[in-house]
Order: structure tokens, then sequence, then C-alpha cells
């Protein structure tokens, strides 16, 4: 994920009603249900985390 142009952001729930909130995460919901959303994914051990964060490719 580090070298990917995949961004994570967060905000803290007092920027944001409760009613714009429920309709962002709505929203969301019906984009990712139009798409089909794949993430290719890698089980490690909890103590290998670190060495896989730094991992480039899969497998």
């Amino acid at each position: 994920m580090r070298n990917s142009a995949l961004k994570l952001m967060g905000f803290g729930l007092g920027n944001v009603s409760r009613a714009g909130l429920l309709r962002a995460i709505g929203g969301v919901m019906v984009a990712i249900g139009s798409v089909r959303l794949t993430i290719a994914t890698e089980a490690a051990p909890l103590e290998d985390v670190p060495n896989a964060w730094q991992c480039e490719e899969m497998g």
C-alpha cells in the first residue's frame, strides 16, 4: 500500500452531522455496489507485519 496511489483519509466525527455521515456512507455503498472491487491481500503472522508491510509485491 505504501507504493500505491490509494490514500486513506479520516476525519473527526464532530466535523459532519450524523445525517451527513449516513448519506456519505450510503453513497459509498451504492458506488461500491456498481463496480467489482477486488483487493489483493496476503496473510502474515502478526510478528511478520513490519517486514510484510515493506514488501512491494505479493506472493
